[in-house]
């Protein structure tokens, strides 16, 4: 965006059809658009990136309660899984 910028600001100064007075007000246009352009853009990064914040969170949040799910599972299943390889299985 800035280098367009330069690009009209510098044939708005070198063009010999504009006055002093038009070639000012234009060149003030610009700049104008150009920092409007530059904010609205920098807006929309910020939105972008907190969008993406708040998709880690809901994957990070996600994570967690699978791998609560797996502990719980762990916690259940493993102890039964050493008792009965431990304990020998007899066969009348």
């Amino acid at each position: 965006m800035h280098r367009f910028e330069l690009i009209l600001s510098h044939q708005v100064k070198t063009d010999q059809i504009f006055t002093k007075y038009a070639q000012a007000e234009l060149t003030a246009l610009i700049d104008e658009i150009g920092n409007d352009a530059t904010g609205r853009l920098d807006d929309m990064e910020r939105a972008v990136r907190e969008l993406l914040q708040m998709e880690r969170a809901w994957v990070s949040k996600n994570e967690a309660a699978s791998i609560k799910r797996l502990t719980w599972v762990t916690f259940i299943f493993l102890p039964l899984m050493f008792t009965s390889v431990s304990s020998p299985q007899t066969s009348d």
